[in-house]
């Protein structure tokens, strides 16, 4: 029994390592994304497009900002069903405390 517990532990850890990653990751994506959307506004300035550049640059910046709360919310639903599993499993909680921490922390 004590064999199968820690084989389910080394799995969870498994995947969860992804999950920490996941942050860094859309930040990473979201910057680029960003820095693309910048260059693209200054083309269609350039080329005597100025309101097409301004409703760009506006539109891409509204989408930056959608995509990152859906994402921490996909996030904090991810970090719920962990803590749900860690409950059912009775494991520690420390990782999953860091989770929640993150989480929380980014909407305020």
């Amino acid at each position: 029994m004590e064999e199968n517990k820690n084989t389910q532990k080394d799995l969870f850890n498994k995947s969860d390592k992804y999950f920490f990653k996941a942050n860094l990751i859309f930040i990473i994506i979201a910057t680029i994304y960003l820095a693309i959307l910048l260059v693209t506004v200054l083309i269609l300035m350039i080329n005597e497009n100025f309101v097409g550049g301004i409703i760009s640059l506006a539109t891409g910046a509204l989408g930056i900002v959608v995509a990152f709360f859906v994402f921490k919310l996909i996030l904090s639903m991810l970090a719920d069903i962990k803590y749900i599993r860690n409950k059912l499993y009775n494991l520690e909680e420390s990782e999953n405390e860091k989770i929640s921490d993150n989480v929380d922390r980014i909407g305020k």
